[in-house]
């Protein structure tokens, strides 16, 4: 399950020849079920990162829009976004970043359950055809 905006954070200039094709592909496995965000998913959006605005977490609007995404409809949220702790805050006011580190949070009620897919990560764009995708749906 992913939802329908991550397809607005690639950028075609960015990636190899090919790569939206690839994506494409990918979105139209079986096992991959884009969620379209309904008005609900937005305001959600919005509590979300206001949970995290006054702390040292970086939280872009993106990420938040995925999490809310799956609040309403998933019991787990799988993504690799916080296992390379090289990786740093693009903000200098903010000290951690990867939504790994939110598990366990309570946003609106809900505990987040923030975990790394049992598969290993490979690249999206690269091996389309080998990637086991899958959150656990409500």
């Amino acid at each position: 399950m992913t939802c329908t905006l991550f397809r607005a954070e690639l950028l075609e200039s960015r990636l190899p020849k090919g790569g939206i094709e690839k994506y494409d592909k990918f979105m139209r496995r079986t096992n991959v079920m884009p969620i379209s965000m309904d008005s609900k998913v937005p305001a959600l959006a919005s509590t979300v990162r206001d949970r995290y605005i006054d702390t040292d977490f970086e939280l872009l609007t993106p990420d938040a829009v995925h999490l809310a995404t799956y609040m309403q409809n998933a019991d787990e949220f799988q993504t690799f976004d916080g296992s390379d702790p090289k990786n740093k805050p693009g903000n200098p006011k903010k000290k951690r970043c990867g939504l790994l580190l939110l598990n366990g949070d309570t946003v609106n009620g809900k505990k987040f359950a923030i975990v790394k897919p049992s598969a290993k990560q490979v690249d999206l764009l690269k091996n389309a055809a080998a990637i086991p995708v899958g959150l656990a749906v409500k």
